[in-house]
């Protein structure tokens, strides 16, 4: 019988462990159940890059009056904020904070910062800062994106 012991590494997301990466063999030598540093950290990223350019049909108020489900994964449309507008900048880095807390908890103690972006106007730059846990090891990990 099967022992049910730790395993070294984070456990690999639902839909990454679903998707057959070797569609012709039959059976897989090791199936994908953790991830290890650099399998989480791409992992993360990846799954960042996806809430942060996905839109919602909502205003950045009303997404935050609604409930956190499947059917508003991602930001609301930013279009009708000013990033110099210091209201503005800290309404998206309450959604922001908010949109990692419900959709990627594997993002411990997030921070935003968020600030006007230099270049193209009605941008917002933004650093997302959090820590990465991996076993036993907590390492400090930041993410830098551009929002418009």
């Amino acid at each position: 019988m099967n022992e049910l012991r730790p395993r070294p590494g984070a456990p690999a997301p639902l839909f990454t462990r679903l998707i057959d990466n070797q569609p012709d063999q039959a059976h897989e030598a090791h199936p994908l159940r953790t991830l290890d540093r650099d399998g989480l950290l791409a992992s993360l990223k990846s799954e960042l890059d996806g809430l942060v350019t996905t839109r919602v049909p909502l205003n950045a108020r009303a997404w935050l009056a609604q409930p956190k489900t499947v059917a508003i994964y991602g930001l609301p449309d930013f279009a009708d904020l000013s990033p110099q507008n210091p209201n503005h900048r800290d309404l998206v880095k309450q959604v922001v904070a908010e949109a990692v807390h419900h959709f990627e908890p594997r993002l411990r103690d997030p921070e935003v910062r968020v600030s006007p972006r230099k270049g193209p106007p009605g941008r917002f730059q933004v650093l997302l800062t959090g820590q990465m846990l991996l076993a036993d090891l907590v390492e400090p990990i930041s993410f830098p994106c551009i929002l418009s």
